[in-house]
């Protein structure tokens, strides 16, 4: 059998790689380049990211610029170019890139009429993002249950919870972390009760009253330049390997 001298491996036949010679690559590039012979390929507008130099020449600078293979290069005020070294030689500005949004299928406008001053600030909060923020927001919106947090309520949040609240999320984290220390602290509670009645903090810790002897204990721990728990837990190690009990 032939060796492929590129990969040194025998060589296999097509029906056992490819199923036969009509099922090659190259035959259903083939196919398909007949089949679809003579059909126009639907080409969208690209963003070309330079300003149009004839609508900068009458002060207008933020003319942008789009590209389609049926079209040439053109403006949305009507200025066309179909020659790529004329429109360069003009010396169009360059633009932050934008880039244009497919159309989805299935989605329809909605008209929302609102104030002319609420239209200006959320275009200056979001800019380019604004159209897919609020579709965000109204997706939301239709859902079983949701909530929206005002600016004054946002700051109370952040009040209590000692963050700066970007996202729902963050909310969430916050919401639990504070649930887990309050269950924490509740445990606690508990077990230094139960110790009341001779019963353990936890698995390594005991709270124990020491009464009169507090005050020597911390007097010994200043001494030694300690705390009174390494003091308690020295002593204890020391007559616990004593055998003590």
């Amino acid at each position: 059998m032939a060796v492929n001298p590129t990969t040194q491996r025998e060589m296999q036949s097509l029906t056992s790689v490819f199923g036969g010679r009509s099922k090659t690559p190259a035959a259903l590039f083939e196919r398909s380049r007949t089949e679809h012979a003579g059909e126009v390929v639907a080409t969208r507008a690209n963003d070309m990211a330079m300003a149009c130099p004839r609508c900068a020449s009458t002060g207008d600078k933020e003319s942008r610029m789009f590209s389609r293979a049926d079209q040439g290069y053109y403006c949305l005020k009507g200025h066309k170019w179909n020659d790529y070294d004329e429109l360069m030689s003009m010396g169009p500005e360059k633009m932050p890139f934008k880039g244009i949004v497919a159309r989805q299928d299935g989605w329809e406008k909605l008209p929302v009429s609102l104030p002319g001053s609420v239209k200006k600030d959320l275009e200056t909060k979001f800019g380019d993002k604004l159209e897919a923020t609020i579709r965000a927001v109204l997706e939301t919106l239709s859902q079983s249950k949701c909530l929206m947090v005002p600016e004054e309520d946002l700051k109370r949040l952040n009040d209590h919870t000692g963050m700066d609240l970007k996202n729902s999320s963050q909310l969430v984290g916050a919401v639990y972390s504070l649930k887990q220390t309050t269950t924490n602290l509740e445990e606690q509670n508990r077990l230094m009760k139960n110790n009341r009645a001779g019963g353990a903090v936890s698995a390594t810790a005991i709270v124990v009253e020491l009464g009169d002897l507090c005050a020597k204990v911390i007097a010994k721990a200043e001494e030694r330049e300690t705390t009174p728990g390494e003091v308690i837990c020295t002593v204890v190690e020391q007559y616990a390997s004593n055998d003590w009990m």
